[in-house]
C-alpha cells in the first residue's frame, strides 16, 4: 500500500506544496497546506513526516534565517510568528520526532539572533530522518535540484506520466473496487468525467465519485474533497452517500 501511496499520492501533494503554497508573514494562507494534512488518516507517519522535512521546512527556516538577520527585526513578532506555526501544527505531527528537530532549529536560530549572532550565512539545519538512515544526502533534495528546477521537474514528469494516466487509474479503480466488495459494496462507471457510483450491493443512492491521479474524490455540494477509499466505503455503508 505504501508503494501506491507514494507513487500517486505524495507527487500530487508535492506538486502543492511546490506550486500552490508559499510563506507569507504579512498574509499567510494555509488552505493548500490544510488540505495536505488531511491526508494523515490515509498517509503513513513517516511519508507525511518526510513530504514536510523536505518541501515545508527548508523553505521555513530560510524565510525565519532571513527575517531574523534583517535590520531593526521585531524579535517578539518573529516569537509569535514561530508559536503560532508550531501550535498550527496538529498534536500527532508534533509528536513525530522530525517535526519535533525542524522546530528546534527555528528554536536555535532565534537564540542565535538574540545572542547577536543573526546575520549572513544561515546555519545548517536537520535534514530528513529518513534520508539521514538511507545515507542520501541532504541540501537542496536528495537529487540536487533548485527549486525552480524541482518544479519544472514536477510539470516534465506530469507530461510524461499522462500517457500511463489512464492504466494507472484503472489499477487504482480495481484496489477501490476490491475494498468497496469487502463490504458488500458496489461500483458503478457513470458517463461524462470518469465518475462512478459506490453503492451497496442492491444499488439504491450511493456516492458519486471520481479518481485523479490515483486519489478518491467525493462530492459534497458543489465541491469534490478528497478522501481515503475506506472513508468513502464507511459512508456508503452509513447512508452518507447521496446522487
Amino acid at each position: 500500500m505504501d508503494s501506491l501511496l507514494t507513487r500517486t499520492v505524495l507527487p500530487k501533494l508535492v506538486q502543492t506544496l511546490r506550486l500552490d503554497f508559499s510563506i507569507n508573514p504579512a498574509a499567510q494562507d494555509t488552505t493548500p497546506l490544510l488540505w495536505i494534512f488531511r491526508w494523515h488518516a490515509l498517509l503513513p507517519g513517516h511519508l507525511l513526516v518526510h513530504l514536510l522535512e523536505t518541501e515545508f521546512f527548508p523553505v521555513w527556516h530560510r524565510i525565519l534565517w532571513a527575517w531574523l538577520s534583517s535590520p531593526g527585526a521585531n524579535h517578539d513578532e518573529i516569537v509569535q510568528w514561530y508559536t503560532s506555526w508550531k501550535s498550527f501544527f496538529p498534536p500527532f505531527l508534533q509528536a513525530e520526532e522530525g517535526i519535533k528537530r525542524q522546530f528546534k532549529a527555528g528554536l536555535d536560530f532565534m537564540n542565535r539572533a538574540l545572542s547577536g549572532g543573526a546575520g549572513g550565512v544561515m546555519p545548517p539545519i536537520p535534514g530528513p530522518i529518513a534520508l539521514e538512515k538511507a545515507g542520501v544526502g541532504v541540501g537542496l533534495g536528495a537529487n540536487g535540484l533548485t527549486s525552480a528546477q524541482a518544479a519544472e521537474k514536477i510539470r516534465e514528469d506530469k507530461r510524461r506520466k499522462a500517457a500511463t494516466a489512464k492504466s494507472n487509474e484503472v489499477t487504482f479503480r480495481e484496489y477501490v473496487e476490491r475494498v468497496a466488495s469487502a463490504r458488500d459494496g458496489k461500483v458503478h462507471p457513470q458517463t461524462g468525467k470518469p465518475l462512478f457510483l459506490m453503492a451497496e450491493g442492491g444499488g439504491v443512492g450511493g456516492l458519486l465519485c471520481y479518481i485523479e491521479d490515483g486519489v478518491v474524490f467525493v462530492s459534497e455540494g458543489e465541491k469534490w474533497v478528497p478522501v481515503s477509499v475506506e472513508e468513502a466505503v464507511e459512508r456508503v455503508v452509513k447512508g452518507k452517500g447521496k446522487r
